[in-house]
């Protein structure tokens, strides 16, 4: 009996413990299921549309959503991001209409029913992006963009060699938004010589000493990831450029 007594705190706190590590054990588990469910329903959901190819300015594309969460499952689609996309009718149906308006170059589509979150990429050019989100990265130059001053070296969008003025602040890259991607940006040399400042599928690039740069952007899907390389060529313009204290 003594030795029973003796043993009966340290056995309540035994079993407090396994008690606790136990619910830490049960929380764990619910997390790892529905993470686990989210990934197999999306698997059992997905979207087509009446036409993938390129839109032109006052158009309308049908999207539709199939899928096996039961007929009195909702449904919401919307806008997820882009401008000049109207909704035409309903958004809670199997099907949803949307008008392009000018304005439209990209966006993307989002629906919403029980489990499923599926969205899809839209682009003016290249039309619908229906491949899911288990895809390699699509292959998507690097876009510039550089505000004045800038060298007469330079030109737009090209690949090859571009050329902006030391110390300006106003030079972005870009690639096409892809709702599936995420970003990673570079630049090198980087330090005291030059900084490179990301937002998403954008970054803005300042260079401060006259030299050539290599701007690396990793982009990764599901399935993978792309590596796209951008060279740029830093000159100290007469008369200037706007100095750096804004960053």
């Amino acid at each position: 009996m003594k030795f029973f007594l003796k043993s009966l705190p340290f056995f309540l706190i035994s079993l407090m413990f396994f008690s606790c590590e136990k619910e830490i054990l049960e929380d764990s588990t619910v997390n790892i299921t529905k993470e686990d469910t989210f990934q197999k329903s999306s698997s059992s959901c997905s979207i087509s549309v009446d036409n993938e190819g390129a839109i032109s300015i006052g158009s309308e594309r049908v999207f539709s959503v199939t899928h096996d969460q039961g007929d009195n499952e909702s449904i919401s689609w919307s806008v997820f991001s882009g401008l000049g996309m109207q909704v035409i009718g309903s958004s809670n149906q199997s099907d949803f209409r949307v008008r392009f308006l000018n304005g439209f170059n990209q966006g993307v589509i989002r629906v919403v029913v029980g489990d499923c979150d599926l969205r899809i990429t839209v682009n003016k050019n290249t039309g619908i992006n229906n491949g899911g989100c288990n895809r390699l990265p699509t292959p998507a130059p690097i876009y510039s963009q550089f505000l004045t001053p800038v060298p007469s070296g330079y030109i737009e969008g090209n690949l090859g060699g571009n050329y902006l003025c030391t110390g300006t602040i106003a030079n972005e890259l870009s690639v096409p938004f892809d709702s599936c991607a995420t970003y990673s940006w570079s630049i090198t040399p980087a330090g005291s010589s030059a900084g490179i400042y990301p937002s998403g599928n954008s970054a803005i690039v300042v260079a401060n000493h006259v030299g050539r740069y290599r701007v690396t952007l990793i982009t990764r899907t599901d399935a993978g990831q792309r590596t796209e390389q951008f060279l740029i060529y830093a000159e100290n313009c007469d008369g200037g450029g706007i100095g750096i204290g804004g960053f």
